[in-house]
């Protein structure tokens, strides 16, 4: 016979003894016939000698299959000293069943791996060793229930590591829930965006609301709305006598305001580059604004930005932020302190033209100014309304606002009391080349780590994860070990042997990223410990509050690594559904059918991106919901997840191909394409 079949009929009758066995062992107890048992098992041996008897005595085939036979009289001692129960013929298993995998490396000269398992097991007639405990689900009457927890008990000690893996891990996911549940305010930028519109709608300037999306935005169509915006809602409400308006006034919030200003207010916008200049960007002529509407580079500055050699470096009394654009570049203005914000503004808009200008700065300054000039206004808080209001009003009756204005944006930093949080608020204007006026708001907020009432928390759970960290990182290097010999035992070469182990182990490379995850978070939120501030604390009146960008940013890259974070360890759990039968089966059913749905799903993302090119091409340019690819993206997702699109509006521009598109699209993509994933 050839080699491998002998090794399959050997192990067919292994395992069919194993069958007998455990059949055998389930049916009787100490108070039943042992004789009968004994009867059974040594017709058993006998069947295994008549069929080893058609192989020669020296075969390997014929010494695997002796190794089947029972020893009798150790059975017998063995019921002298213990009751004849189930669970004691899963301990005898284990033991012939080491002997068996003793026998065979002694028998064919090299040790029973994982991949000879795989590859002869699933051929073979019964149940492999590693399935063997399943029979126990399978058995009536009274050992049911009691051979399940055997079952989940045995799995556990052949995989003491994982098993420890898990309760711990169960203990940590509790623990890591409890921190995401309590160590965040989910409403806290709502919360904060709808008590600033509260304080705004109380100085009584009631603006109709446009419906964008599934946004509401105040209504500006026009500059004269927009400044009526600014003198009647934002200037009142920071600069008015109820309102704390910053360092050295005295006066402090009133108890039922819910947000104090906490820096200097900006309003600035954002410009295209002249169209009788040279863009510095692409080193081109513009030729005419409309050319520019989509090529235009858009520059971002101060008010204080001019010509450098009207800025000596010797007047650096205070300095004004600085004149970055979109792309990066810009750099710093000074002014002398006795400066009045509209003397700078007269000096600066002496400057206007591109001609005047010019198109570089002084060599050996530091301080340079674009050759097509933005400006931001900066108001200190520190002021009246009525200064406030007329530096404002200075700069809109010079014409401030042209024909290469493309955006305006207010921005204000303020402190919210009722949850100790600092707070960015901007109001923007998008200015498209028809001179429309689309506005938006955003608001960026942080809670400091010593202002926030989940500091202790913060400082728990890190002393929990630092905890299970040295817990992982120990689990984790034990495993690799394991891992590793196993390798080295399978002959492998040391470097493959470690390759291995990252390569047929996706939770390794995992856990590598959720180790990485935890250290970039803990340092960001050491760096917030150490740039807090007290939330009483008021910041510069002079100054637009910078520093609120950063923590800000810093605040919103947190909640996003701790949400990759939370995805990673409760999906961790999934390497542990093996100890458990039910939940292993359901990850094999899994991983066999991932193949199948990758295919249908690559299939599903060509359809799908094709109807998003097509509604993108045809609606963009009218309606809102196609206005943009991600947008498209995001509105058919809806469709199939149940959130239909205005059909009326689609049928309205063009009647025939809307139903077509529209029906091609169910059909397809949500009836067919989804289902049959979901079917695989």
């Amino acid at each position: 016979y050839h080699r491998r079949k002998n090794h399959r009929l050997a192990f067919g009758w292994h395992t069919r003894a194993v069958s007998v066995f455990v059949r055998a062992a389930a049916g009787y107890t100490a108070d039943n016939d042992y004789k009968e048992f004994k009867a059974e098992l040594e017709r058993r041996n006998k069947d295994v000698r008549k069929k080893a008897a058609h192989f020669p005595a020296d075969s390997e085939a014929h010494k695997l299959m002796m190794m089947n036979i029972v020893d009798i009289p150790s059975l017998e001692r063995y019921k002298e000293r213990h009751e004849f129960s189930l669970e004691r013929e899963i301990i005898a298993h284990h033991e012939l069943s080491r002997a068996f995998l003793a026998g065979y490396e002694a028998a064919v000269g090299r040790p029973w791996t994982q991949r000879e398992n795989d590859r002869y097991f699933a051929a073979l007639e019964g149940v492999p060793y590693r399935d063997f405990l399943n029979y126990a689900t399978k058995l009536p009457g009274e050992h049911s229930q009691f051979s399940f927890f055997a079952h989940f008990a045995r799995r556990m000690t052949e995989q003491s590591g994982q098993a420890f893996q898990l309760l711990w891990y169960i203990v940590f996911v509790v623990l890591f829930t409890i921190f995401l549940v309590s160590g965040r305010g989910l409403g806290e930028t709502a919360n904060m965006h709808v008590s600033l519109m509260e304080l705004m709608e109380t100085q009584q300037y009631k603006f109709p609301q446009v419906n964008k999306s599934d946004d509401q935005f105040i209504y500006v169509a026009n500059s004269a709305d927009w400044k009526g915006f600014m003198t009647d809602i934002i200037l009142p409400t920071l600069y008015g006598t109820g309102v704390s308006v910053g360092a050295g006034t005295g006066q402090g919030p009133l108890p039922d305001l819910p947000t104090t200003a906490v820096g200097a207010l900006r309003i600035r916008q954002v410009r295209t580059t002249d169209y009788d200049c040279r863009d510095d960007m692409t080193g081109l002529l513009d030729r005419d604004p409309a050319e520019n509407s989509t090529t235009r580079a858009w520059y971002d500055t101060r008010i204080a930005t001019f010509f450098p050699d009207q800025c000596p470096k010797s007047w650096s009394d205070s300095v004004f932020g600085d004149t970055s654009t979109f792309f990066g570049h810009g750099a710093n203005a000074t002014f002398q302190a006795d400066d009045s914000i509209r003397q700078r503004v007269r000096d600066a808009w002496r400057f206007k033209g591109c001609a005047d200008l010019g198109t570089s700065g002084s060599t050996g300054n530091d301080y340079y100014s674009f050759p097509c000039n933005g400006y931001a206004l900066v108001i200190p808080l520190n002021v009246s309304e009525a200064e406030a209001t007329a530096d404002f009003n200075y700069i809109m009756n010079n014409n401030w606002l042209d024909e290469n204005t493309v955006m305006l944006f207010v921005e204000v930093s303020y402190f919210h009391f009722a949850i100790n949080a600092f707070a960015r608020w901007k109001f923007q204007l998008y200015i498209d080349t028809s001179g429309g006026f689309e506005p938006f708001s955003q608001v960026a907020n942080f809670v400091p780590w010593i202002g926030s009432e989940y500091s202790g928390t913060y400082v728990a759970f890190l002393v929990i994860y630092l905890i299970n960290l040295f817990v992982q990182l120990c689990l984790f290097v034990w495993s690799m070990v394991v891992a590793f010999r196993a390798n080295r035992a399978a002959r492998m070469r040391p470097f493959r042997a470690f390759v291995s182990i990252f390569v047929y182990d996706v939770w390794i490379p995992i856990n590598f990223v959720t180790f990485s995850i935890f250290i970039a978070v803990w340092v960001m939120r050491f760096t917030m410990m150490a740039r807090s501030v007290d939330g009483m604390e008021i910041w510069d009146a002079n100054r637009f509050v910078d520093e609120v960008d950063a923590q800000a940013g810093m605040y919103k890259n947190i909640d996003m690594l701790d949400a990759v974070t939370a995805l990673v360890t409760y999906g961790r759990l999934v390497s542990f559904f093996n100890l458990i039968p039910s939940l292993g089966l359901l990850g094999r059913t899994i991983k066999i059918a991932l193949p199948n749905m990758a295919s249908l799903l690559f299939v599903f993302t060509m359809v799908f991106w094709c109807f998003v090119c097509i509604g993108h091409t045809i609606y963009g340019s009218v309606f809102w919901d196609f206005a943009s690819v991600a947008r498209t993206f995001a509105s058919l997702s809806r469709v199939l997840l149940g959130d239909g699109l205005n059909y009326n509006e689609l049928s309205a521009l063009y009647p025939g191909y809307a139903g077509v598109y529209y029906a091609l699209f169910v059909v397809i993509c949500s009836f067919v394409i989804f289902n049959l994933i979901v079917a695989v």
